[in-house]
């Protein structure tokens, strides 16, 4: 089943032009549904909406060609033509569609050329899942959720009068035991059908209320035929109704016809069970869907397998760093502190001393304490040294070293300590103190 929305040319979503020459005119005809408009040479109109279809239905008198754009987008085939195909005007023809449209809202802007138009209505597929709150739903006499019973006959392709019906169909039966019952989920619901000189009485009743019967003009002429007709109309609270359609008093040639039913859905309407028609035969859609979905659990199995394999890799390539620098001893005097200091001031790795410097300091510190007894060495201060490990205090054999000798000899005792924490390579320690001067 297939419940599509109904716009009135008169509803404010579709706006006209009015410019000189080009506008509309508003108006009204006993064959079409609701008001209608008619076009002056090359006018246009502008439509937001909603869903994933939209047709329009009118009167075209003669040849028809318009130029429209989607989403504002003008591809190469965005001209179209009509050719009504016969001589004189009706109305209820669909001159201009769009289909295969994707879910979402879009805005069509159509303009005509220069052959004289009607539009009577437009019909919107809704979007799956969109809601339908404030919009009015058409329900064609042919779809299943009508139910007919008894003996009722089925018409399509045919006009009558100046028109055709909705979709080119129309159902009537001249049977009383013969009822048409609709269930559906809403605020509203009217009932449209064809009037001529041999119409007959028709009962209408809600959720078993009691019956509203319908009687036909009774000064209809036998070539007299109205389309669009309403039958019934009731407002209802909302939830979920159902309509039933009986016929007491059919008699002789009498008949009932009904075109289409309008109801007014709620947020609680479940538009899945109206899907979009498709112009692919059920068969092979169905094909066609079960091997995409086996193609997508294949790919997506091989692609979490080569995803897991990646992963893996880079596991064990950390792994493996680990190990290799797990595998070089850290110094016997490492400080951790000292070293993570180094590494996040990268922009200072370059003023660390080399071994060569340290013995020139050491050379230099040897220098300065014997020409100056009484200075303290500023070379190597301790605001200009890296952080050094605590010194071991002077060993027994220095202890009868003088003082200022002293002072040199620690100076040069965190010199090599200093050297022995800075050296990477293997470079050999500084020679060992002696009563001369020391050469780098």
């Amino acid at each position: 089943m297939v419940h599509r929305i109904i716009v009135d040319n008169g509803d404010p979503a579709i706006s006209y032009s009015y410019t000189p020459g080009h506008y509309w005119i508003p108006g009204n005809d006993s064959y079409t549904y609701g008001t209608t408009y008619t076009n002056g040479s090359y006018s246009s109109l502008n439509v937001t909406f909603e869903g994933t279809e939209i047709q329009v239905f009118g009167q075209v008198a003669q040849a028809l060609y318009c130029t429209y754009e989607i989403d504002s987008v003008r591809s190469g085939g965005s001209t179209r033509a009509f050719n009504p195909g016969y001589s004189s005007a009706k109305t209820g023809v669909e001159w201009f569609n769009l289909t295969g449209l994707s879910s979402g809202s879009h805005n069509l802007s159509l303009t005509l050329g220069g052959a004289d138009v009607i539009l009577d209505y437009l019909v919107i597929t809704p979007s799956t899942n969109m809601s339908l709150d404030g919009y009015t739903l058409i329900v064609d006499d042919n779809e299943t959720d009508v139910v007919l019973s008894g003996n009722w006959t089925v018409q399509s392709g045919q006009s009558y009068g100046y028109g055709f019906p909705f979709n080119n169909t129309l159902t009537g039966t001249g049977d009383n035991s013969s009822t048409v019952e609709f269930n559906f989920t809403g605020v509203s619901v009217s009932v449209y059908g064809v009037v001529h000189s041999a119409t007959g009485v028709s009962s209408y009743s809600v959720d078993g209320s009691s019956p509203m019967n319908y009687t036909p003009p009774s000064n209809l002429t036998d070539d007299s035929w109205y389309l669009h007709q309403q039958f019934f109309h009731t407002e209802l609270e909302q939830g979920n109704h159902s309509l039933v359609i009986s016929f007491p008093s059919l008699s002789g040639r009498e008949r009932f016809w009904l075109d289409y039913i309008l109801y007014g859905p709620t947020t609680s309407t479940n538009i899945t069970h109206y899907p979009t028609p498709s112009p692919v035969p059920t068969g092979p859609t169905s094909t066609h869907k079960s091997r995409l979905h086996v193609g997508a659990i294949i790919g997506g199995c091989i692609g979490g397998a080569v995803l897991m394999i990646i992963v893996f890799a880079i596991l064990r390539y950390r792994k493996a760093r680990a190990r290799k620098g797990s595998s070089t001893p850290a110094p016997s005097n490492y400080r951790p502190e000292y070293y993570e200091g180094i590494q996040n001031q990268s922009s200072y790795i370059s003023d660390v001393p080399t071994p060569a410097v340290v013995r020139q300091r050491e050379a230099d510190a040897y220098n300065q304490m014997t020409a100056q007894p009484h200075r303290s060495p500023s070379a190597t201060s301790s605001a200009e040294r890296w952080p050094l490990i605590a010194y071991d205090p002077p060993h027994e054999a220095n202890a009868a070293i003088p003082p200022d000798m002293s002072v040199l000899q620690r100076e040069i005792e965190s010199l090599r300590a200093e050297n022995e924490e800075l050296r990477t390579f293997g470079v050999a320690d500084p020679p060992p103190y002696t009563e001369g001067p020391v050469r780098p």
